[in-house]
């Protein structure tokens, strides 16, 4: 009941959406169900929905394509990335990237 409550809160927090929240929970029970049929012993496993389920499904409701690609890029990228948007956002905004690009250089 805990990790329903912890669910609950944070999609509350963002949304609001009880749909959004059910399939949060549909998802961590989905997670359990694999783990039980892919383990050989079941003795050691619990039929509970863990806090670690919750927060893979919560991790993967909420995940951005955006944010896995500039995860994807290397580092110095991220670095570039990080600095440009930091340069618009603390400059003028009709700034160029020219002009962004001569600044950091």
């Amino acid at each position: 009941m805990h990790h329903l409550n912890e669910c609950m809160q944070k999609v509350g927090a963002t949304s609001g959406d009880m749909r959004k929240a059910l399939g949060i929970c549909r998802g961590a029970i989905e997670m359990l169900e694999t783990e039980l049929r892919e383990s050989t012993c079941t003795s050691t496993l619990t039929s509970m929905v863990r806090v670690d389920h919750m927060a893979i499904a919560l991790s993967r409701a909420y995940k951005s394509p955006i944010i896995d690609t500039i995860q994807s890029l290397p580092q110095h990228q991220q670095i570039v990335l990080c600095s440009v948007v930091k340069l618009f956002h603390k400059g003028k905004k009709d700034t160029a990237i020219g002009e962004g690009i001569l600044k950091l250089g």
